[in-house]
């Protein structure tokens, strides 16, 4: 689990190098993904080996994410102070689409390759 958490640190710093905000009240699908990765970030920051969230106010919302075809939902409404596990945001195989389509779509837009 912690590792995986890692991968989430390392999608957010990511998303910062590459000029990508927290919009948590945007609609596009990309933005929201982007929130989400930055809750996780946020529950294993600060206790790594028992994550949980850390949702304020401004991020209490139903993230609908579009991943290539396959909708998922995060309802964040209610995860405040929760002990986080990934099954809360699809389970690991969707955990890893979401990694690859954040890194395809980072690689794209800097218009480089993803590196296998």
């Amino acid at each position: 689990m912690v590792a995986y958490g890692c991968t989430a640190l390392a999608l957010d710093q990511a998303f910062e190098t590459a000029g990508y905000k927290v919009k948590p009240k945007s609609n596009d699908s990309f933005d929201q993904l982007r929130c989400v990765i930055y809750l996780i970030r946020c529950a294993y920051a600060h206790r790594m080996a028992c994550p949980y969230w850390d949702v304020r106010k401004d991020k209490r919302c139903i993230y609908e994410i579009d991943l290539k075809g396959r909708k998922i939902e995060i309802d964040a409404t209610k995860l405040d102070k929760e002990p986080f596990d990934f099954p809360q945001v699809g389970g690991h195989k969707t955990w890893h689409d979401i990694k690859d389509m954040v890194l395809e779509t980072l690689v794209t837009q800097q218009g480089g390759e993803p590196e296998r």
